[in-house]
């Protein structure tokens, strides 16, 4: 006999028929139960965002998006919370893209596959793409001048707009050098003379347009 359904014999051997049935429930059996798009797309998919503690690990390498706690591993930087997704090709390699959740700074990076082994993967450096920086610094002022140098956390993908402030009556502040990576204050004192911890707020961002 040939077909699924040819088990109608003339003497109507039912054995034949329930032995084509239980082959179909066994079949059935093997294949995956699909509960969740994760278990179609991977773990990188959910109703919220899939917790991150390690921007290098294997979850990181899905597809999908993620938040991240401050002080995960291998992150931008340890000072704040981050949350975004990656876009992913299991032979190609793939993009991280985070934004910080303080600082509303957003970072990028790549990572590139092995062409002859596609599980070994190399990891590139964390980059800004877009939004801005802003911390705050203290500097040991003496003297009558003191010129300080101020490096990013992340460096830029160009030269910022740097702006700085600071409320130390005693201490003219003005803005030095600026580069992708880092910046200098200069602290003049007013009157002659001293010393003291300067606190510098400062911003950085990419100019528009």
């Amino acid at each position: 006999m040939s077909g699924a359904h040819n088990w109608r014999s003339e003497d109507g051997d039912a054995e034949i028929y329930f032995g084509h049935k239980q082959k179909q429930l066994d079949v059935a059996d093997r294949r995956p139960v699909i509960r969740r798009a994760s278990d179609l797309v991977g773990p990188g998919i959910a109703a919220d965002a899939v917790l991150l503690t390690d921007f290098n690990d294997q979850l990181a390498q899905f597809n999908g998006y993620f938040v991240a706690p401050a002080g995960s591993a291998n992150a931008p930087n340890s000072n704040e919370a981050f949350i975004g997704f990656v876009a992913m090709d299991e032979m190609v390699g793939g993009v991280q893209t985070f934004n910080g959740m303080d600082s509303e700074t957003q970072y990028v990076r790549y990572m590139r596959r092995h062409p002859l082994d596609s599980s070994y993967v190399t990891w590139g450096p964390w980059k800004v793409r877009s939004g801005f920086r802003a911390g705050r610094t203290n500097v040991n002022a003496s003297g009558s001048q003191t010129t300080s140098t101020i490096v990013f956390p992340t460096a830029f993908n160009g030269t910022p707009v740097v702006n700085v402030t600071s409320s130390n009556a005693n201490w003219l502040l003005s803005r030095g050098t600026v580069t992708a990576s880092n910046f200098e204050v200069v602290l003049t004192h007013r009157t002659g003379t001293g010393s003291a911890t300067v606190t510098v707020d400062w911003q950085a961002s990419l100019p528009t347009g």
